[in-house]
């Protein structure tokens, strides 16, 4: 291999790796997402969800009331959570998808504060004279079939204004399995901020509340809960993503440190 041959190779090389730094700086990778939680409930009805550990970090278990089945199945009023608190510097992002909600009033979803195992309104994320248990933060709820009240999202609670509630009525097939997403950006210490997302069956997502300030950030569980509803969920997911602004310095560093390199 003659000295120009070489060369070329060498620049070839140095070319492709540059081109992959690149486009690190304009599109950081989701290779970078860590998976939290996740669970497809595969488990039987005849068991109990309560201190039960998801599919993924086996460390954790679920925190339920009774009703709560090991199949993701439920028939009753209160919450299943997972105890989790959130870091600055992350995008968090949740899913969870419900099969048919029949019976009762709704079931809930998203981020919360507190957790128990006594099935009782005070743990349905909802605020109830101020005595509630387990309180939702950023979090939403979906009627029953045939409930004609809107389908809602919430900040804190349920009452009052800073509950900061916002309708969602353009989704009304809640006999259709239902996903739900609740992202939740905590890249800015000072304001974090929620956005969510629902589709039934295989239809794209439609935002169901736009990005929005968090009223109350105490949060240190994750999970569902019930108003006496019938419903199952056949999946949960949390995963995180690192603030991508430290992702994009990382990767641009390499690059501009390669260009100086290939300069001097």
């Amino acid at each position: 291999m003659n000295a120009s041959f070489r060369f070329m190779v060498r620049r070839l090389g140095l070319t492709m790796i540059l081109a992959g730094i690149a486009g690190a700086c304009i599109a950081p990778s989701v290779a970078n997402a860590t998976i939290i939680f996740q669970d497809d409930f595969s488990g039987l009805v005849t068991t109990d969800l309560n201190g039960l550990a998801p599919d993924t970090t086996p460390g954790a278990t679920w925190v339920a009331a009774p009703f709560f089945k090991a199949n993701g199945s439920f028939n009753g009023t209160g919450s299943a959570t997972l105890a989790f608190n959130p870091a600055n510097g992350n995008v968090y992002t949740l899913d969870i998808s419900f099969e048919a909600v029949t019976g009762g009033s709704w079931v809930a979803f998203g981020f919360a504060n507190g957790q128990g195992t006594v099935a009782s309104t005070l743990y349905r994320f909802t605020t109830e004279n101020g005595n509630q248990i387990v309180e939702g933060r950023a979090w939403g709820l979906i009627r029953t079939t045939g409930d004609a009240n809107n389908n809602v999202t919430f900040l804190q609670g349920s009452q009052g204004a800073a509950a900061a509630a916002s309708n969602w009525a353009s989704l009304t097939t809640q006999d259709a399995p239902l996903d739900v997403r609740v992202v939740l950006d905590t890249t800015d210490p000072l304001d974090w901020t929620t956005t969510m997302f629902a589709r039934t069956g295989t239809d794209p997502y439609s935002v169901i509340r736009a990005e929005t300030s968090l009223v109350n950030t105490s949060i240190n569980s994750v999970g569902f809960s019930s108003s006496g509803s019938t419903s199952t969920v056949t999946n949960f997911t949390l995963v995180a993503v690192p603030e991508p602004g430290s992702i994009v310095l990382l990767a641009c560093g390499g690059l501009f440190l390669a260009l100086r390199r290939r300069r001097s």
